[in-house]
């Protein structure tokens, strides 16, 4: 149960009565982390735009800095907030108290996982909705992803979309 490396923020070392040493919450940056993985989860902000919305309700870094989006990248994959431990490449039940949920952890790690596409993303919403298979379809050629894009039809006043490979070095157009 002891923790392993630097104490993540929010937790604080405290000794319990029997001389023992613990890990306990610091109240006033609770609230915020829970709040910041809340944001998370609805996965339609940036890791920049949280890293923002930390510093308008006050969470800083342990030495009282802003964060950036690669320390909101790092506070919401830690798992020492959903009250495990990691030595090396083992988890473990830690003897603290967690923040958040298991299950609001686990959906938030979906969520940033969903967002490495390795495609450009469209700015319009309806665009993405249109280009649901975007990143998960690959060319059975070379295994390159396939570029979507529409077809409008005036006839029929219908709109389609196609995928296709646009891979230059083995011009597979599949």
């Amino acid at each position: 149960g002891r923790r392993v490396g630097p104490r993540a923020n929010g937790y604080v070392p405290k000794i319990m009565p029997d001389g023992t040493k613990a890990t306990a919450q610091v109240e006033q940056k609770v609230g915020k982390i829970l709040r910041i993985y809340q944001l998370a989860d609805t996965g339609v902000r940036s890791l920049r735009v949280l890293a923002q919305e930390a510093e308008k309700i006050g969470l800083r870094t342990k030495n009282g800095k802003e964060y950036s989006s690669q320390g909101i990248q790092d506070l919401l994959t830690n798992p020492y907030y959903k009250g495990y431990v990691q030595h090396k490449d083992i988890y473990c039940r830690g003897s603290h108290d967690p923040i958040v949920s298991e299950s609001l952890w686990d959906h938030v790690q979906l969520v940033l996982q969903g967002r490495s596409k390795p495609m450009a993303k469209a700015r319009d919403q309806q665009l993405r909705d249109l280009f649901v298979f975007g990143s998960l379809l690959a060319c059975p050629k070379c295994m390159q992803h396939l570029r979507p894009y529409r077809v409008k039809k005036l006839k029929k006043n219908r709109q389609y979309v196609y995928y296709e490979c646009k891979n230059p070095k083995t011009e597979c157009s599949v």
